[in-house]
């Protein structure tokens, strides 16, 4: 996770089967390095949670659902399409599972959050 991501504060939980880790500075979230890392060190990534500070705003693209919110990742500028209940235009930080990472349309599913 060091070498791949720059992560820090790894926590592996062999019998919880769970990693988590931080990246500090912020960087472009690149799922696919993520997956290999974790296949790399043979585990099988089944569940993607992230932790991350952005902006919701609305969102508007051919792949995403009418009416829908973005969120903008503070730092890199990355947008991801959110699902659930969060406010419009607002600096939230949020904890979601991403949908679709393997994909070219990643989601961001919001577990919590909480205006900055």
């Amino acid at each position: 996770m060091t070498r791949q991501l720059d992560a820090q504060y790894i926590d592996i939980d062999t019998d919880g089967g769970y990693v988590k880790f931080a990246i500090m500075d912020p960087v472009p979230i690149e799922f696919g390095k993520v997956e290999q890392a974790a296949e790399d060190a043979a585990y099988t990534l089944s569940v993607f949670e992230l932790q991350l500070r952005g902006h919701t705003q609305p969102l508007d693209c051919g792949t995403c659902e009418a009416g829908g919110l973005a969120f903008e990742v503070l730092g890199t500028g990355q947008l991801f399409e959110l699902v659930g209940e969060v406010p419009t235009d607002r600096n939230l930080l949020i904890k979601a599972n991403v949908t679709g990472w393997a994909g070219k349309h990643p989601l961001l599913e919001v577990l919590e959050f909480s205006e900055l």
